[in-house]
């Protein structure tokens, strides 16, 4: 509890000093072709990465990737099986690697694209801005924070389940996915003992690789993700025009 109450504090300060630094505008005639989406486990992420992946966009979740990876019996996911279960962090080469793969691909670089979960520390923040220069996508970046209540994440991450097939998050309490009818499960990295492992990693990681996005990046927005879903959803529509 120690623990999370310096999460709270920290949390609160960071809020305070993204009021003073950035500040939300309306994207004007410029359609960003890689938008990040950076906050705590249970922010809503990886609810919104799906629902703009329904409009046509491509979803990369680091933590889907890395599941995935692992469930084809991927041989380096296998070596770090332990870590990707406990949503603890693996080394840097190996994220990277994964991440610009998937960005780089040629079918993927026809679309526009949702990076849910990447960078989680200052060394892959200073990658991903080197690679933003080389591939020319720079000013065609925007880097969204999810601005939410600790407790708020908290309870999100206990009452949330997730499809084992079509991997769409539900946090209500129904125990098959509405839009496949596959059974729901819970994460072995939401369990109560590794959150705050992984809220701890969020607060001394990658809250320093933010701030580096923020002072390197064009386009950076506060969003205010301790909204419903869908107001959520209007507030980033809204930016993305």
């Amino acid at each position: 509890m120690i623990l999370l109450d310096i999460a709270k504090f920290k949390l609160i300060a960071f809020t305070c000093l993204c009021a003073m630094f950035c500040t939300i505008s309306e994207a004007k005639n410029e359609n960003a072709t890689l938008v990040l989406l950076v906050g705590l486990p249970g922010s809503g992420k990886g609810t919104i990465g799906q629902l703009y992946e329904k409009h046509g966009w491509k979803h990369f979740s680091l933590g889907d990737e890395l599941r995935e990876a692992l469930k084809n019996q991927n041989p380096i996911a296998l070596k770090y099986e332990r870590q990707i279960k406990d949503g603890a962090f693996l080394p840097d080469h190996v994220i990277n690697d994964l991440i610009w793969s998937k960005i780089l691909h040629q079918d993927n670089l026809q679309h526009k694209i949702i990076l849910d979960g990447y960078p989680r520390n200052v060394s892959q923040a200073e990658l991903f801005l080197k690679k933003l220069d080389e591939t020319g996508m720079y000013n065609k970046t925007k880097v969204l924070f999810f601005d939410v209540g600790i407790m708020k994440s908290i309870d999100r991450i206990c009452t949330r389940r997730v499809c084992t097939n079509c991997k769409k998050i539900d946090t209500s309490n129904v125990k098959i996915c509405k839009n496949c009818f596959t059974p729901l499960s819970t994460r072995e990295s939401d369990s109560m003992n590794k959150i705050t492992t992984r809220f701890g990693n969020f607060i001394h990681n990658t809250l320093p690789s933010f701030f580096l996005l923020k002072d390197k990046c064009k386009h950076v927005y506060i969003i205010d993700a301790n909204a419903k879903t869908k107001k959520v959803y209007f507030q980033i529509r809204k930016l993305l025009k």
